[in-house]
């Protein structure tokens, strides 16, 4: 009996130790806890962000693409108007191309289409300088 005792009494003395160890560690995990839980929150806080910011570059890019399609119908409607007016002018003033150009009127053709290209990229960079400010 005296030795179950003893048995009973340093079974006791272990228990009490661990349970002392281990309640001498809970607040280090309490407070390991809330640095995760803190940590947590900020990711969240960090995901959603980032899902406004994708969001608003997916908004952005279809705006950009409405934009860049309005141009182009633009320059397409500007192709179209200044063909109509050359073939205006030529019609008025007398002037047909046929299949078999002579060398001087290719040649005014070809600096006829380089000022039209140096007046379109102008017209070109100024848009982009006026696009530049506007946001």
């Amino acid at each position: 009996m005296n030795c179950e005792k003893k048995l009973t009494a340093s079974r006791s003395y272990i228990l009490q130790n661990e349970k002392g160890r281990l309640v001498a560690h809970l607040p280090h995990l309490e407070e390991e806890l809330e640095e995760e839980q803190s940590n947590s929150e900020i990711l969240v806080k960090k995901a959603r962000k980032a899902q406004e910011h994708i969001e608003q570059l997916t908004n952005d890019l279809a705006s950009e693409g409405s934009n860049s399609h309005e141009l182009e119908n633009n320059i397409m409607f500007g192709d179209w108007l200044l063909l109509s007016a050359i073939h205006s002018f030529r019609s008025s003033h007398g002037i047909f191309l046929t299949n078999s150009l002579s060398f001087e009127s290719i040649t005014e053709y070809q600096q006829r289409s380089s000022l039209v290209q140096e007046e379109r990229s102008v017209f070109t960079m100024k848009g982009n300088f006026r696009g530049n400010f506007s946001r």
